[in-house]
């Protein structure tokens, strides 16, 4: 029996998402892809849109660009229209990549991808190249923007545990979401084999550095956005688990609890009361942050990581 996937939130993406791609990275980006303004281009596992708006801000309507997100989530899809509603550039449709891109063949001229490919496994990942492959025009390039647990540094200035459980907490995702899910989370370093090996030709591979769900030592960021981040990731959530896991009467039904909330954690490693302490203390953490914004303002932790683009020209 296939393990349920992952069920995203809009809002969560969003967060995730929003402040990913400042200025600076989106030129590079346009450069590394080749982009010119009259082109059309696919975003494929869309979600809400953002990376498809990104790409948007390169292309002129009025020479013909165009932008269209393929989604399977039709909750993300209207998420994805309302936030580009006055967007002429950019439109939307729903479709599952793993089975059909709903594109004719040799249809656009860039055809691409966030944060997408790591949710599949082996044989799935080749299924939705190949369809991005089919969809793009001859000589014109498939790319695809993944990140890599292995890349990522989470550093909480003066808790050395929480930064030792960070630790534990990146090693147990790698190994627990290939156990439960098939999923390769270190897949962004891996793609140049994957494009190479179904026929793609001129295969580049660039590397984009960005500040991750933290966000804190960013000051290009806003302030609020940063309070949001905080708010859902490390209040909201534990919350919602710690609140849980103080009802339960017996280690067993703990330990039942945790498991059912985080089984890649589980799978991975970790053990319960290293998830339950972790979700404490990242708590903590964030709630006396959001208490005194100042303090906010000034912290100097570090949420970093480093996002890969692998692009390959169809031949």
């Amino acid at each position: 029996m296939r393990t349920q996937g992952i069920r995203f939130q809009a809002r969560m993406l969003e967060l995730i998402r929003k402040y990913t791609w400042t200025e600076e990275k989106r030129s590079k980006l346009y450069r590394d892809i080749d982009l010119s303004p009259e082109m059309v281009v696919v975003d494929v596992g869309c979600g809400t849109g953002a990376f498809t708006r990104v790409i948007a801000q390169g292309l002129d309507s009025k020479k013909g660009g165009r932008a269209i997100g393929i989604d399977r989530n039709e909750e993300l899809l209207r998420a994805a229209r309302r936030f580009s509603e006055t967007d002429k550039t950019i439109s939307f449709r729903k479709g599952d990549a793993s089975k059909s891109i709903p594109l004719p063949d040799n249809f656009a001229d860039r055809i691409a991808c966030q944060g997408f490919l790591y949710l599949f496994d082996d044989k799935r990942r080749e299924n939705v190249i190949k369809e991005m492959i089919r969809v793009c025009k001859g000589g014109g390039i498939v790319a695809a923007s993944e990140g890599a647990i292995d890349s990522t540094i989470a550093y909480a200035d003066g808790n050395d545990v929480l930064n030792e459980l960070q630790r534990k907490h990146n090693q147990a995702i790698v190994l627990g979401y290939r156990k439960v899910y098939g999923y390769d989370r270190n897949i962004g370093y891996k793609l140049p084999m994957y494009f190479k090996r179904l026929g793609l030709k001129r295969i580049g591979l660039d590397v984009y550095p960005y500040s991750d769900g933290a966000l804190l030592c960013d000051n290009r960021v806003p302030l609020k956005h940063r309070m949001d981040v905080l708010n859902y990731w490390e209040v909201w959530y534990p919350t919602k688990l710690l609140s849980k896991v103080e009802r339960c009467e017996t280690v067993s039904e703990r330990r039942s609890l945790v498991r059912k909330a985080e089984p890649t954690l589980i799978a991975g490693g970790m053990g319960y009361e290293e998830i339950i302490e972790f979700m404490r203390l990242r708590k903590s953490r964030a709630q006396s942050l959001l208490d005194n914004p100042e303090l906010l303002q000034n912290d100097m932790s570090v949420g970093f990581g480093v996002g890969f683009l692998t692009t390959g020209m169809k031949p």
